[in-house]
This record gives structure tokens, C-alpha cells and sequence, in this order.
């Protein structure tokens, strides 16, 4: 992932059909703009960038994104 703009060809998020969620921290080793460029190619995406957290969205705030997620599944 570090290496490349994307680290799937585009065409595999053309054939996303489904809700995705794409879940950064704004201390993430991940990029956000690589986050973003994940988003937009996605047809029902959506975007997350948690406050305060690093890679390991679980542990730093396991509360928020916990909440995030039962709202996503829930739809």
C-alpha cells in the first residue's frame, strides 16, 4: 500500500456493488488522500476520518468507531 497510489487496480472498486466503509485515522500511517482516492472510486462508499487515531482505529478509541460501524451495518 505504501508503495503504490492504489494498492488495487482501479477496475476491482469499479465492481464494488456494496456499502464500503473506508475507516482512517488522521494520525494514520495511511495517508488520508490515499483514503480519499479509495472513496471516491467506490459506488456506495463512504468515508471515515477519526479524530485522534492512529492505524489501530480499534484500540485508540474502540467506543467511537465501534459506534460508527453498528451505524453503517445498520442501514
Amino acid at each position: 500500500m505504501w508503495d503504490q497510489p492504489l494498492y488495487f487496480p482501479k477496475e476491482v472498486f469499479n465492481k464494488i456493488n456494496i456499502p464500503v466503509m473506508i475507516v482512517s485515522g488522521d494520525r494514520d500511517i495511511i495517508k488520508p488522500a490515499h483514503s480519499i482516492d479509495m472513496y471516491r472510486l467506490l459506488k456506495k462508499g463512504q468515508l471515515c476520518i477519526l479524530p485522534n487515531c492512529s492505524h489501530d482505529v480499534f484500540a485508540d478509541n474502540p467506543t467511537l468507531i465501534s459506534e460508527i460501524a453498528i451505524s453503517f451495518f445498520g442501514k
